[in-house]
């Protein structure tokens, strides 16, 4: 009888009509048999719901729960979004219903990693982009209220219409003008990034505001076992501030010092790696926004770059964009859109360097400028070279920058005038110590019992690029409410991005702004990437860097050892009237660097901010009939898009389970693949310090321009060597010999 019962369809609701059942035992029935088939987070909520009772009942917590059973997974999901979006909403909640302690969301996260098996050092970054500032309202079906999403306080609950008029009239309320992602990086190819942080915030935010936030995510990841070993962020001078705080704020440091090449200490170089947590962590600055930054330096009317006898110049880069079988497009030197990767890529290359020598041989300030400054960034930007290599490229680069403020401090002049700016310089001491730190903290940390590859290239920000790539692929101007479901719904697109290794634009394309490279692991060496050199090496490597460096300085008409000391020793310099001729001011283009990376993106946030707060204001009174039904017809489409864009998040696919664990298996296979090619790396017993680094060093007798190129060319990234404009090194060379021809 109990198995008919069980069994036969329909017996069971003759015998029990449903009116006379609990409306919790009508909804398991419902679900068993069907009729509520489609509704997983109501049957997670009763499930959830019975097993907390039947604790309750028996006298035990909520401890072993298993969370991870399917038949829960969406309301478990839709608890995460909550801890997500407020842990004091959450508290709330879970006051009420069965819900995981907040410990285990905090688990679960850091279980990302775990479900990856793995252990290693990875990668933190942190940067903003612009919200649609907007209420929205989110309505929770466990509390059966809505909460009002948008400001930096958090949801706020709200019980009836007006209670929600009041609130986005009370000015104490402030909403999101930008959210600041924080994602995770697993630094090996073939993993997607992790996002684990979104915390709206406003413009206005100084150093002092921002930088518990970034303690409070680096802190809670270091207490819970997560090695970071990097902390990356643009170069606006607030990020750098936030950056300074931290080591400043830091238990302890690590100090390792290159020994100068000079007898004395002139050019010894301090690398102090702050030990947070006990833990190493080295701080960087993206390196594809220092590229940009140094083009824009170079291109800014605000300084003249002297450089020895020469000067780099706007003008002459300019000029080449716009000669026959240039590498460079028009679109790179006017109009420019200030953010293009490829644009910056382009014009720091091989074959740019290569036109130049050729064509115009004594614009050696522009050769040296756009030589010493394409191959900082590119030593972590290339994946071919070894660690001693990206050395020898960042210690040049110190060399360099030093011996041109000694040179503008004996000559008198000013580095406000005639030298990179101070947001530049510093940058570029970011770069130089953090190829440094991220060697040593990897030798001497992860290294030392196992072979492990430090891929370089993903310590930046581009994690976070990609992720508001995404999202603003889905809707430009989105709410910080989009944005939160977004997390969950472009899960599966960045890992597809990354899993296929491409980059996200034609490295051809012109405007096209960023172009994430950080997925292409193309011609990447494993056994290569986890040798690193010794102390001794890198002081060989640093000699090598040092006489690099005397050699580009005497390139430009100065004696290097009248640099090497403080004394007022006279120089013989050039005068820059020469310099200043064809009308060329100083200050002719006035670019601001502090806004260098304004976008097109923000301009059409601008947009969309301004349209929404002209048609919340009051004043549309008196009128005409016409511009009264005109400006009725622009607030029903605003209202129309808003719906078209939640209609949007809300058919996005969710990412099914099976997918996931695809994804991740993936992903385990790439890592381990990876770690094994690292432990076929040889035992080396020779002397290390004999092994060659480079080319050697350079001297002014024997210095050819065309090795310059030879630098770039074996230096510079895939995209660079793709993106320029044309091959010209062939159509260069038949146009001159033409050209001797005709003379």
């Amino acid at each position: 009888m109990g198995e008919k019962y069980a069994s036969t369809l329909g017996l069971r609701g003759i015998l029990q009509p449903k009116s006379k059942l609990s409306p919790f035992l009508q909804l398991g029935l419902g679900i068993e048999d069907g009729t509520y088939k489609d509704n997983k987070l109501l049957g997670g909520l009763v499930y959830a719901h019975m097993i907390k009772a039947d604790k309750t009942r028996r006298g035990v917590g909520m401890q072993n729960f298993q969370w991870g059973k399917a038949s829960i997974g969406d309301y478990d999901r839709l608890l995460h979004i909550i801890y997500i979006e407020s842990p004091k909403a959450y508290r709330q909640i879970a006051k009420y219903l069965p819900a995981r302690s907040e410990r285990s969301f905090q688990i679960m996260e850091v279980g990302q990693l775990k479900a990856l098996t793995y252990d290693g050092p990875v990668a933190l970054s942190w940067d903003d982009t612009k919200l649609l500032p907007a209420w929205r309202f989110y309505w929770d079906t466990q509390q059966q209220t809505h909460f009002l999403v948008g400001a930096v306080n958090g949801p706020i609950r709200v019980a009836d219409p007006e209670a929600a008029r009041a609130i986005m009239t009370d000015t104490s309320y402030i909403l999101g003008s930008k959210v600041r992602l924080f994602c995770l990086q697993i630094p090996l190819a073939g993993v997607a990034p992790i996002m684990v942080a979104g915390i709206p915030i406003t413009e206005k935010l100084d150093v002092l505001q921002l930088e518990p936030l970034s303690s409070q995510v680096l802190h809670g990841l270091l207490d819970r076992d997560v090695h970071v070993v990097s902390c990356s962020c643009d170069g606006t001078e607030t990020e750098r501030s936030v950056q300074h705080t931290l080591v400043e704020n830091a238990e302890s440091q690590h100090v390792f010092k290159v020994p100068s090449p000079l007898e004395g200490h002139v050019y010894e170089l301090t690398i102090r790696i702050p030990i947070i947590h006990n833990h190493p962590v080295v701080m960087v600055q993206d390196s594809l926004h220092a590229r940009k930054t140094f083009r824009n330096n170079l291109f800014s009317g605000a300084r003249l770059l002297a450089l020895g006898n020469h000067a780099a110049f706007y003008r002459h880069i300019r000029q080449i964009a716009f000669e026959q079988g240039s590498p460079l497009y028009h679109r790179d030197v006017e109009k420019l859109d200030r953010q293009d990767d490829n644009a910056a890529a382009r014009l720091f290359s091989a074959e740019t360097l290569r036109f130049i020598i050729q064509r115009h041989p004594t614009y050696l300030g522009d050769i040296v400028f756009l030589f010493v400054f394409g191959e900082l960034p590119d030593a972590y930007q290339n994946r071919r070279i070894s660690h001693g290599e990206r050395i020898k490229i960042a210690l040049r680069a110190h060399y360099f920058v030093c011996m041109w403020q000694a040179y503008l401090h004996k000559a008198g002049y000013a580095e406000s005038r005639y030298f990179i700016s101070r947001e530049a310089a510093d940058i570029t001491s970011y770069l130089i110590e953090g190829v440094l730190g991220l060697v040593v903290v990897h030798r001497d940390q992860y290294a030392r019992q196992k072979p492990f590859p430090l891929l370089i290239w993903h310590h930046g920000t581009d994690p976070c690029e990609h992720g508001f790539g995404c999202f603003r692929s889905i809707i430009v101007d989105f709410t910080l409410l989009d944005f939160y479901y977004m997390i969950q719904k472009t899960r599966v697109r960045m890992h597809e991005a990354v899993l296929l290794a491409e980059s996200s634009a034609d490295p051809k394309a012109r405007a096209i702004g960023y172009n994430h490279t950080y997925m292409d692991r193309t011609g990447a060496n494993m056994q290569e990437l986890a040798r690193y050199p010794t102390d001794k090496d890198i002081a060989g490597i640093a000699r090598i860097a040092f006489e690099e460096a005397e050699s580009l300085v005497a390139l430009l008409g100065v004696v290097p050892d009248q640099l090497h000391n403080d004394d007022a020793t006279s120089m013989t310099l050039p005068g820059f009237d020469y310099l200043l001729s064809d009308g060329f001011h100083a200050d002719e283009l006035g670019w601001d660097l502090e806004e260098e990376f304004a976008s097109e993106t923000d301009e059409e946030l601008d947009h969309a901010e301004t349209l929404q707060r002209l048609l919340k204001e009051d004043h549309w009174e008196n009128l005409s009939n016409e511009m009264d039904n005109e400006a009725l017809n622009y607030a029903l489409a605003a209202t129309s898009l808003t719906i078209d864009d939640m209609v949007t998040i809300a058919n996005l696919a969710d990412t099914e389970d099976n997918i996931e664990e695809d994804i991740r298996e993936k992903e385990r296979t790439s890592i381990r693949e990876q770690a094994e090619a690292a432990r076929k790396l040889p035992q080396v017993d020779a002397d290390e310090s004999e092994r060659p680094f480079g080319r050697g060093s350079l001297t002014t007798a024997d210095l050819d321009l065309s090795f310059l190129v030879e630098e770039r060319e074996k230096h510079q990234t895939r995209q660079a060597e793709q993106g320029i404009r044309t091959r010209p090194a062939q159509h260069l060379d038949a146009t001159l010999k033409a050209q001797d021809d005709e003379a």
